[in-house]
């Protein structure tokens, strides 16, 4: 890694910042800090009001680009779930927030909740085959959870950046701990 460009990409990032306050474009930038808000104000961990809190806190009234929109999205696949198994998906979101475990094992497992619910939903409807829960979709409700200590998990975006700091050892796609350092 080189240290010089790590800086500049830092300064580079107050710059932009500066600039879009400057302009008065800030406000395009906060809905990140609104959706972060709403999570915070909504989200109850418990099985009966789990639906209702989760719905609410993935509202927005400015932008719900960070889960792909209302249908056929992070949020109605998150829903779908809730609706098919409350306390199963609690557990999910428990043990997915206990920093106690490795963050990959916690991904995985999430991941694997979601999975395990979708066999039973399609084995009712064959016509629902997806939950749209990726690496990104639990990396956004680690992040929405804990903002200070998790961003979001974009494998791409990670690489290209660990490229153009010049790393030399660039961490594959699993490497969440890494990641997350």
């Amino acid at each position: 890694m080189n240290a010089q460009i790590i800086q500049k990409f830092k300064d580079d990032f107050v710059s932009f910042i500066q600039s879009k306050i400057a302009e008065g474009d800030a406000i395009e930038m906060t809905y990140k800090w609104n959706v972060i808000s709403s999570w915070k104000e909504h989200f109850i961990l418990d099985y009966p009001l789990l639906e209702k809190s989760v719905e609410k806190a993935l509202d927005s009234n400015y932008s719900r680009s960070l889960w792909d929109g209302e249908k056929y999205s992070i949020k109605s696949g998150i829903l779908m779930l809730i609706q098919e198994n409350p306390i199963f998906m609690e557990s999910a979101f428990q043990n997915l927030f206990d920093e106690s475990k490795d963050i990959s094992m916690r991904f995985n497992r999430f991941l694997f909740h979601c999975d395990e619910l979708l066999e039973t939903i399609t084995k009712r409807d064959d016509r629902i085959n997806t939950h749209y829960q990726t690496d990104y979709s639990v990396s956004l409700f680690l992040a929405l959870e804990y903002p200070e200590k998790y961003g979001l998990f974009r494998y791409e975006t990670f690489g290209a950046y660990m490229k153009s700091i010049e790393s030399r050892n660039i961490p594959v796609i699993q490497d969440k701990e890494r990641h997350y350092k």
